[in-house]
């Protein structure tokens, strides 16, 4: 599967804070304080062949550690938010400070509240999990059950998964078209159709990644979607030339735009974790001056 800029990106992800915690049930004390980052993902793309891609995954992971786990604050969108982040390879050096350790949460499942049903997640390593799902699957609430092992007990979650991406446009033209033209001395407009049922814990993310030999920009914008303009049965998301001029002009940029609805909190039973459901287009993407 195609690897999403934002899935690379979360690591680093500057929008941090606390966002209230998932459901849980049942309460269990864990004997050892762990944290989790779960992402359920839907991701549309070019095929090889013409037209477009689809694949979708979930992906899972756990360490021994107690420490908050960084996620989206609705709180600070009340407009469209943007960083630049500029590194080159000889500034991407080994983080001299070793990863936490990984622990298994024993088989871990997803499923939803209305059937038995569920989906086991292969763990490819201790306390990593990842399996690919039947993409485009429905928005709603799914459930993440984990089954425990030795020192950690049994837990599930429930997080939500937002409506598919239609319609996108990126000045005026769609992406179905071709790829993202992008001018840097130009505001960029992207339309989108809104959700049939509107959901005020949607995030819309735009992420445009170019790179130059060794030197790479990557620029990352938020906002929440219930508080973007609409215009002609379309969702607007708007950003200035301010924001792009800091960008490479490359033919070979990537564009990408996402809808997700993420949560983080501790439970009751021990473990902190972070979750998110993710709709994204992943495309080609043309920067010019």
């Amino acid at each position: 599967m195609k690897t999403s800029i934002r899935t690379l990106w979360m690591a680093s992800i500057f929008f941090c804070g606390c966002i209230p915690n998932p459901y849980e049930k049942p309460p269990q004390k864990q004997k050892t304080p762990f944290s989790g980052s779960i992402s359920l993902m839907d991701m549309a793309s070019p095929a090889n062949s013409g037209g477009i891609s689809y694949q979708a995954q979930i992906t899972a992971q756990f360490t021994k550690s107690s420490r908050d786990l960084a996620s989206l604050r609705r709180a600070q969108y009340q407009s469209v938010q943007c960083q630049l982040i500029s590194s080159t390879e000889e500034g991407n050096k080994p983080n001299p400070t070793p990863p936490p350790q990984k622990i298994s949460v024993g088989n871990l499942y997803l499923g939803t509240p209305t059937s038995a049903t569920v989906i086991p997640i292969t763990e490819k390593a201790a306390g990593v999990y990842e399996s690919g799902l039947t993409a485009q699957f429905a928005p709603g609430l799914y459930l993440l059950k984990a089954e425990g092992k030795e020192s950690v007990k049994p837990f599930m979650v429930e997080f939500s998964m937002p409506e598919e991406l239609r319609g996108i446009k990126v000045n005026e033209h769609s992406l179905e078209e071709g790829p993202a033209v992008i001018q840097k001395s130009a505001d960029l407009l992207i339309e989108f159709d809104p959700p049939t049922a509107p959901n005020d814990l949607n995030i819309m993310e735009v992420f445009i990644q170019t790179v130059q030999g060794k030197e790479q920009r990557l620029l990352v914008c938020g906002a929440l979607e219930s508080q973007l303009e609409k215009s002609n049965g379309k969702t607007q998301f708007k950003i200035p030339s301010a924001q792009l001029s800091g960008l490479l002009a490359t033919p070979e940029g990537v564009f990408e735009l996402v809808r997700v609805n993420a949560a983080s909190g501790t439970l009751s039973s021990g473990p902190t974790l972070r979750l998110d459901g993710s709709r994204v287009w992943l495309w080609p993407g043309l920067v010019a001056e």
